[in-house]
């Protein structure tokens, strides 16, 4: 179909996921390393660091998250316009196929009538030749041939 598979963007925004979550445990991961006892101003500095890279982990997260998001968003709008476009297509193979049938009982109906009308000529044409040789008999019987 256009466009791709609708079921590979899905699974694509999964693994998008799954590298978020899996980011998301690394930054729990770093606030567990400042419950270490350990008081200096090198331990402040350490643990502002920390925070600093736990945002920035979950802000890459995050990013994940809206890229899997608007993977399915593509999906989904992919899936409806493959949808439509099936449609569209089957309409217009059947309105091809009523056009056909149209197109051929406009013919039969055309075959019948000029077989009519060359019947009728037929018919006419034989009254006419059967009037004239009642028309000959009769002036040969008036004439004694």
């Amino acid at each position: 179909m256009i466009g791709g598979d609708p079921a590979d963007l899905r699974a694509d925004a999964t693994r998008e996921r799954a590298w978020a979550d899996e980011l998301d445990d690394d930054a729990r991961a770093v606030l567990r390393a400042q419950d270490v006892e350990w008081v200096s101003t090198a331990a402040d500095r350490f643990r502002e660091k920390l925070e600093e890279r736990r945002r920035e982990v979950e802000g890459v997260a995050a990013d994940y998250r809206d890229v899997a998001d608007r993977l399915d968003a593509l999906a989904d709008t992919l899936d409806e316009r493959q949808r439509t476009l099936t449609n569209l297509l089957e309409t217009a193979g059947r309105t091809l196929e009523e056009v056909q049938q149209a197109v051929a009982d406009g013919a039969q109906d055309l075959m019948s009538a000029a077989e009519g009308f060359a019947n009728d000529a037929l018919q006419a044409g034989k009254d006419a030749v059967d009037g004239l040789v009642d028309g000959g008999k009769k002036v040969l019987d008036r004439i004694g041939l």
